[in-house]
């Protein structure tokens, strides 16, 4: 699965920035929301982005990295009185936009009457638009009842990114334990980001709304600081790869490691899949470096390494060695040392590159150099 096109978007990006924001902010028997009635959606009193909004129970907030335009003012009303009038609970619906573009004027000068007639402009060009929605479904003067109960409650704000930023780190300090060490709270930090951005995306290929409530946010954070702590480092594997690289193939071609995957199997997914595995296994390493667990790193790459060993004399043994087997059963030995399989498969790939010691370099298929 290739999500590098949805979260590249800037619009995607900001709109999960607050998003996380308000997951941050969640208190217990809150619920936070995307794509649920508007872009985000909260259930309980929040405390809000600078101080500017306020405290209410529930609430829209539509969220925009964009000029905000007349016509996107009359969509914005729209969606927000298709959603009240099955939801008239909504207590206020909030505008967020980036301090760097512009608002209209009509978000507050805006008439029921012009509202009506940009929406019967914008149902004749479309009947499969929210504005037709809204048309075939209330009369004239139910439009204007809720356009005005819309309006009264309804709210705009330039919000700054660092600022939301600094107040996710923020909300997060106590939970993530800045304090102790401020590189482990940034790992975790980012980890909690592509977990929620993974299950955001997720639903949304399933076209369904996200919801988190306050005890499943606590649980996920409880399971990071588990998995990344001052001797772990292990991220989720399929957040992880969802915001990978999606040009590592391309990037991966003249490599050692490519051609020795090419010579078990020639499909682009299976070599690709096994990239990222490798490429998992890097950055695992990496941080066992940095936390000076070298050692830990040379008996892993040991333990695969006569994996592999064992798995070829097994497979000349019953005559079946070829290079797809090689790397099926060395995949299938135990490593005590991984922290689960996506590493111990990557430790497998990542042997194969020219740069790995001659001593302990694998080979799906033999080369006259090795």
């Amino acid at each position: 699965m290739d999500l590098s096109g949805i979260l590249s978007q800037a619009g995607f990006a900001f709109q999960m920035k607050v998003f996380l924001k308000q997951v941050t902010e969640l208190n217990p028997n809150a619920v936070a929301s995307y794509e649920y009635l508007d872009d985000i959606s909260a259930s309980t009193s929040l405390d809000e982005l600078s101080g500017r909004i306020g405290l209410c129970e529930s609430r829209l907030i539509q969220v925009k990295n964009t000029n905000v335009g007349k016509r996107d003012v009359v969509q914005i009303y729209t969606n927000w009185i298709l959603a009240v009038s099955k939801h008239e609970s909504i207590s206020s619906f909030w505008l967020l936009y980036s301090d760097d573009k512009s608002l209209s004027v009509h978000f507050d000068a805006i008439t029921a009457i012009q509202f009506i007639e940009s929406l019967d402009e914008r149902a004749k060009k479309s009947s499969r638009s929210n504005a037709a929605k809204l048309r075939a479904s209330l009369n004239d003067d139910d439009i204007v009842r809720l356009f005005s109960c819309v309006k009264e409650k309804a709210s705009a704000c330039a919000i700054n990114e660092n600022a939301i930023n600094a107040e996710i780190r923020d909300n997060l300090s106590s939970i993530f334990h800045l304090t102790s060490n401020v590189d482990l709270f940034d790992e975790r930090v980012a980890e909690l980001r592509r977990r929620i951005q993974f299950n955001v995306s997720e639903a949304m290929l399933k076209a369904i709304p996200y919801k988190i409530d306050y005890e499943s946010f606590m649980q996920l954070c409880e399971q990071i600081c588990a998995k990344i702590s001052s001797k772990r480092f292990e991220p989720d594997y399929s957040a992880w790869m969802a915001a990978a690289d999606g040009d590592l193939l391309d990037a991966r071609e003249s490599s050692r490691e490519y051609r020795q995957l090419h010579s078990c199997q020639e499909d682009a997914s299976f070599i690709t899949q096994h990239l990222y595995f490798c490429e998992y296994y890097r950055s695992i390493n990496y941080e066992r470096l940095a936390k000076c667990q070298a050692d830990t790193v040379a008996s892993l790459e040991s333990a695969t390494f006569n994996n592999f060993c064992d798995s070829c004399n097994l497979l000349k043994l019953d005559g079946k060695d070829d290079p797809m087997r090689r790397l099926i059963e060395t995949k299938r030995c135990q490593n005590s040392y991984a922290y689960n399989d996506h590493e111990k498969w990557g430790s497998c790939i990542w042997l194969t590159r020219e740069e790995t010691p001659t001593e302990k370099r694998i080979s799906w298929k033999d080369e006259t150099n090795d």
